[in-house]
């Protein structure tokens, strides 16, 4: 899910805001970047995408004054926190990323009856046969938690290149899925 921006600058100005002690500013940017951080953190972490989240924004609030505008967008470095607190999610309850099952119903449509570790391992195997410019966008998108506008500005292509690339990645992915995959355990 990409997040819909108004204004870049206004996310900053408003949480400078916050860092000066104005809390409703974080309020502002936490009701609307809620959706896209949760639905990343879904792909991550699964049922634990909404403890994570919350993890997140009180990282958030302990780091506020490590912020720097001109690293990043505050989008970007919310981004990164999730990331980082999926991450330790997933070390600390020893469990793995969900992003198999995930990346499985995107590329069938549907959950199979396939235990997860199947079916990750069979999508594992087909992505390294993918070329490399496939490769990499799938990782970006479905491992990294990347939106695509982000990929867009960091590979310097239109939003509508990196979609059409990811929708051809995942054409050429489909083609090369093993056909245990679609079909459900005995």
């Amino acid at each position: 899910m990409i997040a819909q921006r108004d204004d870049p600058l206004e996310d900053e100005q408003l949480f400078k805001r916050y860092q000066n002690g104005e809390n409703n500013a974080l309020e502002v940017l936490a009701s609307k970047y809620t959706p896209p951080l949760l639905a990343c953190l879904r792909r991550f972490v699964g049922d634990y995408a909404e403890d994570c989240l919350q993890e997140t924004f009180l990282r958030i609030h302990e780091k506020k004054h490590q912020f720097d505008p001109d690293k990043s967008e505050v989008l970007t470095w919310f981004y990164v926190i999730a990331r980082n607190v999926a991450r330790d999610t997933l070390r600390k309850e020893k469990i793995r990323p969900f992003y198999g099952l995930t990346l499985n119903e995107r590329l069938t449509g549907t959950s199979q009856d396939n235990s997860e570790e199947e079916i990750s391992e069979i999508i594992e195997k087909d992505i390294k046969r993918l070329p490399p410019k496939y490769q990499d966008l799938i990782n970006m998108v479905y491992f990294r938690g990347n939106s695509l506008r982000n990929i867009s500005r960091s590979l310097n292509l239109p939003l509508g290149t990196v979609k059409r690339r990811l929708n051809l990645a995942l054409a050429v992915l489909r083609k090369k899925m093993d056909k245990s995959v679609y079909q459900p355990a005995a």
